[in-house]
């Protein structure tokens, strides 16, 4: 056994040593721009777990909440474009 958590070895490193500035942030790097992240705290040990998440207005959540819907609506994304109009 090395001493690694299962957690820690499911992770790479990608900086062997990141440094707060004055006001406690940390650089990313650009790969990281422009996204969102959920900030977790482990209180007994002080690791930080920082995954990608997506936000969803508020007014569009009812789709996610209601599965039939979200397969119906999934199902209409796959179809490919209808062009122009059809005599019905």
């Amino acid at each position: 056994m090395t001493g690694t958590t299962d957690l820690e070895e499911a992770f790479s490193e990608v900086k062997a040593l990141v440094e707060t500035d004055e006001k406690g942030r940390i650089v990313l790097g650009a790969d990281y721009s422009g996204k969102n992240f959920r900030l977790s705290v482990n209180p007994r040990t002080g690791d930080i777990l920082m995954p990608p998440v997506v936000i969803i207005p508020e007014r569009d959540m009812w789709l996610y909440r209601n599965p039939v819907a979200l397969a119906s609506s999934r199902q209409v994304w796959q179809m490919p474009p209808q062009r122009g109009f059809q005599e019905g």
